[in-house]
């Protein structure tokens, strides 16, 4: 009898070192997407400003827009929706482009994706903006913190993480340069993509200026 409980302690035991080492691969299964990796972008990523390009003009502010958008933020799922661009306001110092599930998306939580802004820059700080509105949602927030960020050509920006009250907000990138605030966001996205993102904007900026000279 001893022997017959020791032969299935033995086997138990090993069971038991195989479930913990399972579930460690496990774990790291269900992490893959962590901030060291960047979700695959949407297919009409390089065209889907072309329709708004017009509208964005009258903007008296160097558009920066992405040719990378992470094909999910809050819709984690392995289907990839359309997404379209909707110039959301123009002026000759700002425009706001909302990207969203459907054409006429005004940004609501419902269809919006993400969005993309340019302005004059103000004289606010992105952190102090976001900081000063952070009573507003005290339900659920991203694990990842505000951190300074490196971005194309020497840029420096700022990561906000997205957070929840009722709705949630897109998690954002955020720089200055030449006098202008940019931002891309996601809603629900990860830092990794976010700054992927930027420097997306960043040097499709840059390759317009080169080629408009």
């Amino acid at each position: 009898m001893r022997r017959f409980n020791l032969k299935w302690i033995l086997i138990a035991l090993i069971g038991a070192l195989f479930l913990i080492a399972g579930g460690s691969w496990w774990l790291r299964g269900v992490n893959a997407d962590q901030p060291s990796q960047t979700a695959p972008p949407i297919a009409n990523a390089t065209t889907i400003f072309q329709p708004v390009l017009s509208q964005l003009g009258r903007a008296q502010v160097p558009l920066r827009l992405p040719t990378y958008i992470p094909s999910r933020g809050q819709r984690q799922s392995s289907e990839l929706l359309p997404v379209y661009a909707t110039v959301d306001s123009v002026e000759s110092g700002s425009y706001a482009v909302v990207l969203g599930y459907s054409k006429d998306c005004n940004g609501s939580n419902a269809c919006r994706l993400g969005t993309v802004t340019g302005e004059v820059q103000p004289t606010k700080s992105a952190q102090d903006s976001y900081t000063e509105s952070d009573y507003l949602y005290p339900d659920r927030r991203s694990e990842e913190s505000i951190t300074q960020v490196t971005l194309a050509n020497g840029r420096t920006g700022t990561f906000l993480p997205w957070r929840c009250a009722t709705n949630c907000t897109d998690a954002q990138v955020v720089w200055d340069e030449n006098s202008y605030r940019y931002s891309v966001g996601i809603k629900l996205g990860d830092r990794a993509s976010l700054v992927r993102m930027a420097n997306s904007a960043i040097d499709n900026g840059n390759a317009n200026q080169r080629g408009a000279q």
